[in-house]
């Protein structure tokens, strides 16, 4: 659990931090996928991804996303300095990871250069053919809330989350900090139920559902394990943020 959480819990208010982007020097944002990118590079930048993850035992996407991964293989940053200038990219994870980033592209640049064989990146990063998921996702990371959302698209809480889930498997930061505010249940059966997914994994929700009698709804449930799949044991306190407030339900 992340500590935002805990201090959920506790009934306190959480300050939480929604990275605003920042295109790169030169570049345009990594958000408009206009932007064109070196897939050999990109694949590269994957491989060390990977590896990362595996060594950390975590899914890919919890160090850095597609997107970021295309704004790099785009702009061939070299030193710490435009490394820092990428969308995704904070002091923190430049810290942990910008060894082996800068590593990479020195390599492949010393190797290939800048200029070959690139490629435009692919149409849902763009404004046009872009998926569902990821609008909803990023009206989240903009501070929309799961009932803004359900009224503007007229459609159920569960679809909305199953957006979320889909915008998180496709690479995209879903904070967990806000996810655990949109929680519905009280704090005991919200300790209750985290609990459960500790002692019995998350896989399946029926013996979750079981274990708890059938007190805590599936939607929930489905709520709390993405809660833990894109909670993120490394945040980036020094990306510029946008400060808002929220306070668990009662």
């Amino acid at each position: 659990m992340t500590e935002g959480g805990k201090r959920v819990l506790e009934g306190e208010e959480v300050s939480v931090v929604l990275e605003e982007a920042r295109p790169a020097a030169g570049k345009r944002s990594a958000k408009h996928a206009a932007v064109e990118y070196d897939p050999m590079l990109f694949e590269a930048l994957r491989t060390v991804r990977r590896s990362l993850a595996d060594e950390a035992e975590v899914p890919p996407f919890r160090h850095l996303s597609d997107r970021t991964l295309m704004a790099l293989a785009s702009a061939f940053p070299q030193t710490p300095e435009e490394l820092l200038q990428i969308v995704g990219i904070g002091e923190r994870k430049a810290e942990v990871y910008g060894e082996a980033i800068l590593t990479t592209i020195r390599d492949y640049v010393q190797q290939h250069g800048t200029e070959v064989g690139r490629i435009s990146a692919p149409a849902e990063w763009s404004g046009r053919g872009r998926k569902k998921f990821h609008l909803v996702g990023e009206e989240f990371a903009n501070g929309k809330s799961i009932a803004d959302m359900q009224t503007e698209l007229k459609v159920a809480r569960s679809t909305i989350l199953n957006h979320l889930r889909d915008f998180a498997r496709s690479g995209g930061q879903v904070d967990a900090d806000r996810l655990i505010g949109e929680c519905r249940l009280r704090k005991d059966d919200l300790t209750r139920a985290l609990a459960a997914f500790d002692e019995l994994g998350d896989e399946r929700l029926g013996p979750i559902h079981e274990a708890l009698f059938g007190e805590v709804p599936y939607e929930e449930l489905h709520l709390l394990r993405l809660y833990r799949a894109c909670a993120d044991p490394m945040p980036d306190p020094d990306d510029q943020p946008e400060l808002r407030r929220l306070r668990m339900p009662g």
